[in-house]
């Protein structure tokens, strides 16, 4: 790329900048440092112009978006934004009274339209049986999610996209980068976890203007007990961070280079391993600590590893709602808080380098008003 005229980075699926985007992915947060590197071996003079699109962005969102890049690259973003209205979708929710009816009512909307389809659920063994369900009973559909082999995944989707299959059953793993016009129906069998996300994923029915496409929500009172089940699961405390923290000092302690997966740094924490969502809790610890000038990511291409550079030195320290290191409190900027990360990442072996050093990288002495590390999911 240094050999040629770069005139604009245009990165769609902005959202996923932001902690409290339905889609949040760390490896955007890299983008920033890449393009300014970028710049300074090219030696140009201005800045190299960034456009990003999204089609689901709530204010803090937006905010967000914006002050990553004018932190990163000193970047002003100026919004255009346009209504989320689809005047060729219908939405419904309808009220089942269990998992059975849920099913019926889902076999007769599939027979009755008989279109492409997509059905959201919010497990992934439930894509398998629902897509074993539905194809017993004369409705072709495969299943799709985070978890399935990549190739596997790869092949049930061009058997979607080219028509071969025309039901897919997924987790929300599915639909970044789906483009399939002629999508008729959309059906969450589950509730989505934001609002954000279920415009999002009804949004990939009537992506073809021309057609009428339809959005149900299967619902009873039972799934909103789950729901905020989960939510309670994915939340993190103060407390836990600093566990962690002390993990990874523990096994950095008498080497420079370590390795630990995600689920062994959680037991030297101290954790109960069979908990549901440890590892993805432990890379949100991480992630909070990596923000915070703690721990440093690199990413290395064709390795597995995660390689993060510590300041074993630094002493962190809770008091109350705040972090504090070496006696300072410690400024922290707003996407301090990582609740969505990939899977890949969740489950990557963790190699961990020793850097002693005292200065908190990324964060200016200037900076005033120490923000809370704190979010609905971040007790």
């Amino acid at each position: 790329m240094l050999n040629r005229h770069i005139t604009r980075f245009v990165i769609d699926e902005a959202h996923c900048f932001s902690a409290w985007g339905q889609d949040f992915r760390v490896d955007y947060l890299n983008i920033g440092d890449f393009i300014r590197e970028l710049q300074e071996k090219k030696n140009l003079s201005d800045p190299i112009p960034v456009s990003c699109f999204t089609a689901t962005a709530k204010q803090k969102v937006i905010s967000d978006i914006s002050d990553y890049f004018r932190g990163k690259l000193g970047l002003e973003m100026e919004l255009f934004a346009s209504g989320a209205s689809r005047h060729n979708l219908r939405y419904e929710v309808l009220h089942k009274e269990n998992d059975d009816e849920k099913y019926l009512t889902l076999r007769n909307l599939m027979t009755a339209k008989n279109c492409p389809s997509i059905v959201y659920v919010s497990k992934v063994k439930r894509t398998y049986s629902l897509a074993t369900k539905l194809s017993a009973d004369g409705i072709k559909a495969l299943p799709f999610n985070g978890k399935m082999d990549k190739s596997e995944k790869v092949a049930n989707q061009e058997k979607f996209m080219n028509g071969e299959v025309n039901v897919i059953v997924a987790t929300s793993a599915f639909g970044m980068g789906v483009d399939k016009s002629d999508v008729g129906l959309v059906v969450h069998f589950d509730i989505s976890a934001s609002l954000e996300d279920y415009v999002q994923e009804a949004g990939r029915a009537g992506r073809d203007e021309d057609i009428n496409a339809e959005c149900y929500v299967l619902f009873k009172d039972e799934d909103l007990d789950g729901y905020f089940m989960m939510l309670n699961q994915s939340k993190l405390s103060i407390k836990e961070i600093n566990q962690i923290w002390r993990a990874v000092k523990e096994c950095s302690r008498y080497r420079m280079t370590f390795t630990r997966s995600a689920l062994e740094l959680a037991r030297i924490a101290g954790w109960n391993d069979e908990q549901v969502g440890i590892e993805t809790r432990v890379t949100n610890a991480i992630n909070a600590l990596e923000t915070a000038g703690y721990v440093f990511l690199d990413f290395f291409i064709g390795k597995k590893a995660d390689v993060f550079r510590l300041k074993s030195s630094d002493e962190l320290e809770i008091r109350g709602d705040f972090l504090y290191a070496n006696g300072k409190k410690l400024v922290i900027p707003s996407n301090a808080v990582r609740e969505k990360l990939a899977a890949l990442r969740a489950k990557a072996i963790c190699r961990i380098r020793r850097r002693c050093a005292l200065s908190l990288n990324g964060l200016s002495k200037k900076q005033e008003n120490p923000r809370r590390l704190y979010c609905p999911r971040f007790g």
